[in-house]
């Protein structure tokens, strides 16, 4: 996961989104792992994909607003959570 986040820092978004898929295979429930997921997933035009992991997430619990928000802005589908 830490490898993940610093490649998306980076602005490498194949290489976050492949570390964080090896990160949820030991724990596929982390939220902060599947948002981040969503957010390099999102910045490479997979809105779809993204809208999925931001979904996995919500399943573990609460979404941040403003996580949401801006994934939302990004042009990420996703349910308002209700």
């Amino acid at each position: 996961a830490v490898r993940a986040n610093a490649a998306q820092r980076l602005g490498r978004h194949q290489d976050s989104v492949l570390a964080y898929a090896v990160a949820l295979q030991s724990r596929p429930a982390e939220s902060r792992w599947l948002l981040g997921m969503a957010v390099s997933l999102a910045a490479m035009g997979q809105t779809v994909q993204a809208g999925a992991m931001v979904e996995r997430a919500r399943a573990s619990g609460p979404i941040s607003p403003d996580v949401a928000l801006y994934l939302r802005q990004q042009g990420v589908p996703m349910s308002d959570g209700k």
